[in-house]
């Protein structure tokens, strides 16, 4: 076996995952949440920029509390330093019960 094989095959998986690697999420900041209208959803209240958007959201669910944390990722698009307000319906798994919804961004 030669020697450039191996370095060949180190070569292209480093560009394949560098290329195919997904943009990196980052936690934002909510500012507000209330229950939906059937019970079976949280609606966040939140702004970002053009140059970003939500992912997805993660509900950790403890007996006393919900922790809800948005995650967004980069866009293709310039920033232009202002924050358009947006909002987002996040399904439950769980009945809220009673429990406070806290904000999981870092």
């Amino acid at each position: 076996m030669s020697k450039a094989r191996p370095l060949a095959a180190a070569f292209l998986a480093l560009t394949l995952g560098t290329a195919c690697s997904a943009p990196a999420l980052v936690s934002i900041r909510w500012r507000t949440v209330e229950v939906s209208p059937d019970q079976r959803g949280l609606i966040t209240g939140y702004a970002l920029d053009r140059c970003q958007r939500v992912d997805h959201a993660e509900v950790v669910y403890a007996e006393t509390r919900l922790v809800v944390t948005l995650l967004a990722k980069q866009t293709k698009d310039t920033c232009l330093g202002r924050q358009t307000p947006k909002s987002l319906v996040i399904p439950l798994h769980e009945p809220l019960a009673g429990r406070v919804v806290t904000d999981g961004a870092k």
